[in-house]
């Protein structure tokens, strides 16, 4: 098992997971468009947690055709992303949500149509100028990530909201794809 993120702080939340689990995969850190893995190297991948869409249209394209090749010919690959109309249809919100720490901050989100990004920002609950965390994820409409997908090489054998296999019916909050890797 192999996990690669960017961030050394999700680098580390996840050691501390697996010493817990008691396993023992290989961590590293690094782009998910320029992975540092040889051709041909994994069965599977995971796309978790709406990883595609913080990065520019280009680095999303070349993150799907970097997992397209370091999947061996027949690999499988799960991509779990946000639902376009279901953030849309929800944003402009406002909420306040609980940190991991247990502590509160105000989660404020919207929709810009021109960007097509879905703006979030994690401030203080009680003082808006005190932010703690920003984020910017692009939203793609289910065609398009599926264009993307075939253009890199991959075969789209499942789409749904859940984890349970329910299938996408086109409102919800999540969208999953089930791929594989075509041969050559």
């Amino acid at each position: 098992m192999v996990g690669l993120d960017v961030s050394g702080m999700m680098l580390h939340v996840a050691a501390q997971l697996a010493e817990e689990a008691n396993i023992e995969p290989r961590l590293v850190q690094g782009y998910a468009q320029e992975p540092p893995f040889a051709d041909g190297a994994f069965d599977v991948v995971l796309n978790l947690f709406n990883s595609m869409g913080y990065m520019s249209d280009e680095q999303n394209v070349q993150m799907l055709e970097e997992i397209a090749r370091c999947l061996k010919p027949g690999g499988r690959f799960l991509l779990d992303t946000r639902n376009k109309k279901f953030q849309i249809l929800f944003a402009p919100y406002r909420q306040i949500v609980q940190l991991a720490d247990g502590s509160d901050a105000m989660l404020s989100c919207r929709y810009d149509s021109a960007t097509a990004r879905l703006e979030s920002v994690w401030t203080a609950p009680e003082d808006d100028d005190d932010v703690y965390y920003t984020a910017s994820i692009r939203l793609y409409a289910p065609d398009a990530i599926e264009d993307m997908l075939k253009a890199a090489g991959f075969e789209i054998t499942g789409k749904y909201s859940e984890y349970d296999g329910t299938s996408f019916a086109g409102f919800e909050r999540q969208l999953i794809y089930r791929c594989l890797k075509r041969p050559g």
